[in-house]
């Protein structure tokens, strides 16, 4: 006899068909054996007709049960389950970088100037100085800039930012000399429940593991790496004697710095080739706080996939794009991106049967049966942009 419901291996859901087998049993025992099930009949269309209601039930029976568990809950049930530990979706955020604005000596730049890249949908910038600025005797100024919208598409590469949204007289030119970075969508389901498995350490102390949690959960950071050298010794790494290294990609500066000082262990140096930046202890005394970036390494891929008929043609790519995504998105610093993995992703949507990828770390030099290696202070990241597909009916 099958068990449904909950049972000891989890829920078993009662499919249509089961239901409809079942039904007909109950038919043929009620008015006999020779009755007409057929889907023809009457029988079989008031059967078709009530296995759907019950189908459906089942589903939401279904739902409602992987709604308390992290790894099947989704959208609002997957945010109560996160609770639990004390941790919330994170927002959309804005990128923030630099400018170096260049013109005449003198010129006054308010906050709110605006900057852009130079593309059909530009990325809009606005410096975020607190007061007037104006242009030295080198001819340049170098301000902080953040996105004029969330999400991740305002994480541009350096050399990008070079059009200026309001021109005003005295300013020739603008430049981002370094990358925008810590801009990111709301995050995603697959996001959530990694940060959830993650802070599962958060609670453990000035270990690496809590470290590492704590600055996920408590910054726009969306990778992060912590090293440390318990030796006398400078490391092969570059760490000094007795100190750790935390790696991130996004996140804001003082907020990094106050996330790392909170759960760092006492007398242990927080190395790393930003700041150091000066964060305050609960008797106001002055702390010095330092951390590394990765550096992101951006994929490109182009995908060939041969279908059959079964393969959605309205949504078929996008699934796979979103698998894609999902994938190298969530590696950690460090990680490689595996072109076996790639192919695994695409051959999660029915209907294709085979696929030729081409992967790569520079748009237009892609290689197939290739990694893309990343060094120990590198993450990967890839943008939906970067994926073409074509396909090929077999």
């Amino acid at each position: 006899m099958v068990d449904y419901g909950v049972t000891s291996e989890g829920f078993k859901r009662k499919s249509r068909e089961e239901i409809k087998e079942d039904m007909g049993k109950v038919a043929q025992y009620l008015f006999g054996n020779d009755i007409n099930l057929n889907q023809d009949g009457p029988f079989g269309k008031i059967i078709n007709l009530v296995s759907l209601k019950y189908a459906n039930k089942w589903r939401e029976l279904e739902n409602v049960y992987n709604s308390h568990y992290v790894q099947t809950a989704s959208n609002a049930q997957l945010d109560e389950v996160c609770q639990y530990i004390g941790i919330s979706r994170q927002e959309p955020s804005k990128a923030v970088g630099q400018i170096t604005i260049y013109g005449d000596e003198g010129v006054i730049i308010s906050p709110g100037f605006k900057v852009e890249t130079n593309e059909p949908n530009p990325k809009v910038f606005e410096t975020i100085n607190s007061d007037d600025e104006q242009i030295g005797s080198s001819g340049e100024l170098t301000l902080e800039i953040r996105a004029v919208e969330t999400g991740k598409e305002s994480n541009v590469a350096s050399g990008e930012i070079t059009e200026i949204t309001n021109p005003i007289s005295g300013v020739d030119s603008v430049l981002n000399n370094t990358g925008t970075a810590g801009g990111r969508n709301l995050e995603s389901d697959s996001e959530l429940r990694q940060r959830y498995i993650e802070s599962i350490d958060k609670p453990g102390g000035a270990t690496v593991s809590s470290i590492r949690a704590t600055v996920l959960d408590e910054t726009d950071a969306s990778a992060c790496l912590v090293m440390e050298n318990t030796d006398f010794e400078t490391d092969a790494d570059g760490l000094p004697p007795k100190s750790f290294e935390t790696v991130i990609l996004g996140g804001q500066d003082s907020n990094v710095a106050e996330s790392i000082f909170r759960v760092k262990p006492a007398g242990i140096q927080a190395y790393g080739d930003e700041g150091p930046f000066t964060v305050y202890d609960d008797v106001g005394l002055q702390k010095q706080i330092a951390f590394s970036r990765a550096t992101r390494v951006d994929s490109y891929l182009d995908i060939t996939i041969y279908i059959t008929n079964a393969f959605d043609s309205s949504d078929g790519q996008s699934n796979i794009e979103e698998n894609i995504l999902n994938y190298i998105n969530n590696l950690q610093i460090g990680d490689n991106v595996r072109f076996t993995r790639i192919i695994s992703e695409v051959h999660k949507e029915d209907g294709v049967i085979d696929t030729d990828v081409l992967l790569g770390d520079t748009e237009g030099d892609l290689s197939e049966n290739v990694n893309i290696t990343i060094g120990f202070r590198e993450v990967a990241r890839i943008d939906s942009v970067n994926i073409s597909f074509s396909e090929v009916v077999s």
